[in-house]
């Protein structure tokens, strides 16, 4: 039988583990969906055989749908009113006994041996304070994670290290969420969890994507687009920027920021959505004040300015720091810009890439691909030598070529890379194709919604085709992420030296 207790936070602390505690304790945070959340606790429950107890916040009493939870291994904990998530987290955190906290949306459907994998790992890796699990669509295809920071690359079969996980399905250890200070209650819906990442990457620790480990996560649910997530989901996203970065920056993302809400606004009365304008009304009025100036700035940036998204990787910031160095050290050594050029575009910044490549002569061309070629044929597994061969045959301007090769990685080595995938639109709409470009991005957004560069290329498609409040949105949105992007890569290039 469920046990149901109203929550009081006075008295609640951290708790130090008891040895015969469970080893994993599940938190989840349950609103207005009774059913969805019932689906995942069975599969939660069919995932595992080991000991786990679950911690269940009802967070508020507004959702309207009867319902009864019960489970020998369920405690459930009732707000009265929605408390916010992250806070929600936190009071289940409050209240749990386990090693282990499993913190988990209630559209998060668990496999078999998931949790076991992402505990096994942080056991053996004590420099990792968090661990993620592979997402998965409905459909079985790979979700790419992210938010503010870049999305990464998600697929694979091997472990490693990630500059963000998704608060959709993470394991910690309690003593260091605790450390931590738990999720910051002031983000009441969205970026809770890129807040926490970024205090771990504050301390020099590390994060780890575990792919063996799945989750099927539905998406939408109790986060779909309502006047409440709109409004704390922005205010998250500017509280975000202005705790960790730099005031110029948090200054130049509010402007963006509001740019963005007014062409959203304006879109949702369009759509005759009134709840959601005036959601985007209440936003703007509490943007306008400080963003009016940079908006007007950015939004002309937007209109001019093509920008790329930086994708975290740990070993592709050494590759970029080795290769400025070898151009540094040799100005007139092709090869080294050639290679710096496609480490900036295998990172989505593609305006760096091109003006390394606008550094050589088109008649180095040949050269790269008779380096390349026999390479792709002696090592078909390796992507970035067809990447850069593609490149090549784009620099020799045999575009068909170059299209043909990206589209080999994508049958041959990996389906779900973002940058083969965006390449190939950049040609094909070099060739007024915009319906395909879109159709490719609007792919390569499925695995990662967060690459600004694929959203630009989307808005410059949707804009030649006359759509232009699709355009602008896409812009707008690419614009925000870069901002943000830009200062990471510095700080990456700098840490990493």
């Amino acid at each position: 039988m469920t046990t149901h207790i109203p929550i009081d936070d006075s008295d609640l602390k951290f708790k130090d583990i008891a040895q015969m505690s469970p080893a994993v304790s599940v938190v989840m945070v349950h609103f207005r969906h009774p059913a969805q959340t019932w689906q995942a606790l069975e599969a939660l429950f069919a995932s595992t055989l080991m000991s786990i107890e679950v911690i269940l916040v009802d967070n508020g009493k507004d959702g309207g749908e009867p319902y009864a939870f019960g489970h020998p291994q369920l405690l459930r904990l009732a707000n009265e009113r929605n408390e916010g998530f992250a806070k929600a987290c936190n009071q289940g955190a409050r209240k749990a006994r386990g090693e282990f906290l499993f913190f988990l949306n209630s559209d998060a459907h668990v496999h078999p041996g998931c949790i076991e994998a992402l505990m096994a790992y942080l056991r053996y890796h004590p420099d990792v304070m968090l661990a993620g699990p592979q997402l998965l669509y409905p459909n079985g295809r790979v979700q790419g994670q992210g938010s503010l920071l870049g999305a990464g690359r998600w697929g694979g079969s091997h472990p490693r290290h990630k500059a963000f996980i998704s608060g959709a399905a993470m394991l910690i250890r309690a003593k260091d969420f605790g450390d931590l200070g738990a999720f910051d209650e002031q983000f009441v819906f969205y970026n809770e969890d890129v807040d926490l990442c970024r205090r771990i990457r504050r301390q020099k620790k590390h994060m780890a994507y575990v792919p063996t480990a799945k989750v099927t996560h539905l998406g939408g649910g109790s986060g779909t687009q309502t006047p409440f997530t709109i409004e704390h989901g922005h205010q998250g996203a500017l509280r975000l920027a202005q705790k960790h970065y730099p005031r110029w920056v948090a200054g130049s993302y509010r402007g963006l920021m509001l740019a963005e809400t007014a062409v959203l606004g304006c879109w949702s009365a369009v759509r005759q959505k009134p709840a959601q304008a005036q959601a985007y009304r209440k936003v703007l009025g509490w943007l306008w004040r400080a963003g009016r100036v940079a908006c007007t700035v950015l939004l002309l940036m937007a209109l001019s300015t093509p920008l790329w998204a930086a994708e975290y990787d740990a070993e592709r910031v050494k590759q970029t720091i080795h290769w400025q160095a070898q151009v540094q050290k040799n100005p007139e050594d092709s090869r080294s810009h050639f290679e710096l050029a496609m480490i900036y575009a295998l990172t989505g910044r593609v305006e760096k890439g091109l003006a390394e490549l606008g550094k050589l002569q088109p008649s180095y061309a040949p050269d790269i691909i008779k380096v390349y070629e026999p390479l792709v044929q002696s090592e078909p597994w390796d992507a970035d030598h067809r990447f850069k061969l593609a490149f090549a045959y784009y620099f020799a301007n045999r575009k068909e070529d170059a299209k043909k090769m990206f589209q080999r990685i994508l049958d041959e080595n990996n389906p779900d890379h973002v940058w083969a995938l965006g390449y190939k639109a950049l040609i094909i709409g070099y060739e007024g194709d915009n319906d395909t470009v879109i159709k490719l991005c609007q792919r390569a957004l499925e695995i990662d919604k967060n690459a600004a560069g694929i959203l630009y290329l989307r808005g410059e498609a949707y804009r030649k085709k006359g759509d232009l409040f699709k355009g602008a949105t896409d812009i707008l949105k690419a614009l925000r992420l870069r901002a943000l992007d830009e200062h990471d890569w510095k700080k990456w290039e700098r840490e990493a030296r």
